[in-house]
């Protein structure tokens, strides 16, 4: 059989994984989401960022994270420059993730317990 982009992957049955399908489905739309990352300079941002938000915001998300939160992106940033600077490069990350993880998590009532064991 000649090879081709839809017979490259082994078939993935539904029947085969429908109950991790559900939970899993169910976690991303219950709990809510959170993305953090880090874009490059871009048209949309000037210089290079880490970057963090939370879906659906949860109220008070913005005043809680408000150190970081940008209003014209609608989300967390802490410029690259500002981390290489700092005394305490991996520190001053890990303050920024902290904060915006945390802050969704509390604020949308996640159960901490259960997705950070």
């Amino acid at each position: 059989m000649e090879k081709t982009i839809t017979n490259l992957w082994p078939r993935l049955r539904v029947a085969d994984w429908t109950e991790t399908r559900d939970t899993l489905h169910m976690w991303t739309q219950i709990v809510g989401k959170i993305r953090m990352s880090y874009t490059p300079s871009a048209n949309h941002c000037e210089e290079g960022a880490f970057y963090a938000y939370a879906y659906p915001e949860p109220p008070g998300y913005r005043e809680r994270t408000e150190a970081y939160f940008d209003k014209t992106l609608q989300e967390c940033v802490l410029p690259y420059e500002k981390v290489a600077e700092s005394a305490d490069p991996d520190a001053t990350l890990l303050d920024f993730l902290r904060a915006t993880y945390g802050a969704a998590a509390d604020l949308a009532a996640w159960d901490r317990s259960a997705v950070e064991a």
